[in-house]
């Protein structure tokens, strides 16, 4: 970053700061800090360079927040579409309940003004709380957002422009019962053959769930061809729970999240048939679980390498403190 000198006499006192041009405009920089004296006040915003905000192409500084609904909103989940806009779920709250809630930004960060109501879209699925846990992108452009409303997995596909598609679901609204607790959709992919697959956890009684996987057909109708469209995974007496789902390039389907066994949370892994049938050739059954610290451990995130091999990230605790963890799996 080039800087010029700048020489200033206040009063008796003859100072050196110097200047450089950021997003097109000239700024004075502090010379103890190396800070654009504009942005003194947001000292972690400063300075131009890799892995900072990007200050000059994206909302105000690089940073954009959005208030949709009355109370608080919390954003859960993001997609980028092939043309740059950014697509954004989560639930807003009216001061009484939650909602589906969704938002699409351009590539500089404004608001889609063709999307929605100015860039937003608000969504009550059921008569209590309801919230976008995750978000996907079909090839034709349509949005799907998969999470919860009143202890059901919930499913909202909305056309490019925002609108609930009427040819999916009820007014484009689908929600599923599994157990005989509450149930939760958490993470969700979008096959090549238009169907869409859901994981999340179903409890069964107060303290133990299940991984819980759920295949609709692109109409939203339980696909009868996996395992009569919901399958339940249970990796021990208490509480287990899936949080993300990849696609094999085989149709398999590879889960992950976290098990308890009573005291501690350990990362769990289950992989399925395109079927919706815990594959043998994986782990024990199909399932695997990996105790990694000395207390909690929770996996949260999957990803596929081109050779196979299965990257699932989340966290690991000793104790005291938790730490970053990355586990890779053969396939």
């Amino acid at each position: 970053m080039n800087a010029t000198v700048i020489r200033t006499l206040v009063g008796s006192t003859l100072t050196d700061s110097r200047a450089i041009s950021v997003c097109g405009g000239a700024y004075a920089l502090n010379p103890a800090t190396s800070a654009p004296e504009k942005w003194l006040s947001d000292p972690a915003l400063v300075v131009v360079g890799s892995g900072k905000p990007d200050f000059c192409t994206f909302g105000n500084r690089g940073i954009v927040t959005t208030p949709i609904g009355s109370s608080n909103d919390f954003g859960k989940a993001l997609a980028v579409q092939p043309d740059g806009k950014i697509v954004m779920t989560g639930f807003s709250n009216n001061g009484s309940n939650a909602d589906f809630a969704l938002v699409r930004y351009t590539s500089s960060g404004a608001l889609d003004p063709t999307f929605g109501s100015g860039g937003k879209v608000i969504t009550p699925v059921g008569s209590g709380d309801d919230s976008g846990e995750a978000v996907a992108l079909q090839s034709d452009g349509k949005i799907v957002v998969a999470g919860y409303s009143n202890g059901d997995f919930a499913l909202v596909r909305y056309t490019s422009s925002g609108v609930p598609d009427n040819t999916f679901g009820s007014g484009g609204k689908v929600t599923t019962s599994i157990g005989t607790g509450s149930d939760a959709g958490g993470a969700v992919v979008i096959q090549s053959d238009g169907k869409i697959v859901v994981a999340g956890y179903s409890f069964k009684s107060t303290f133990d769930a299940d991984f819980a996987l759920v295949r609709y057909t692109s109409s939203g109708a339980l696909d009868p061809t996996f395992s009569g469209g919901t399958v339940t995974t249970t990796f021990g007496t208490f509480a287990d729970q899936a949080r993300q789902v990849a696609l094999q390039s085989d149709g398999k389907i590879v889960v992950g999240g976290i098990r308890s066994n009573g005291s501690t949370y350990e990362w769990a892994l289950a992989r399925y048939s395109s079927s919706g049938v815990l594959d043998p050739t994986f782990g024990t059954g199909g399932k695997v679980t990996t105790p990694i610290g000395s207390s909690t451990d929770a996996g949260s995130a999957v990803a596929l390498q081109s050779d196979g091999k299965i990257v699932v990230a989340g966290d690991s605790s000793n104790g005291g403190n938790a730490d970053f963890a990355v586990v890779r799996y053969i396939p």
